[in-house]
């Protein structure tokens, strides 16, 4: 399987919580900024952001 830069990547993980967040009632805001997409929603009082860039892997590595 072949997989996209890192910032497509992320701008594809950022399409796929907005997905997941507008099915389950969420009302988010997306912006389709070119180079840092983000979406905004409302959580427990509070509005959060979430732009694409502060995204990063995280890789568990075997001590065995």
């Amino acid at each position: 399987m072949e997989r996209g830069t890192p910032s497509q990547v992320k701008t594809e993980f950022i399409r796929y919580l907005l997905d997941l967040l507008e099915r389950e009632g969420f009302d988010v805001t997306f912006y389709d900024e070119p180079t840092n997409p983000q979406i905004v929603f409302p959580l427990e009082g509070s509005l959060w952001r979430l732009w694409a860039s502060a995204i990063e892997p995280y890789y568990e590595h075997d001590q065995g």
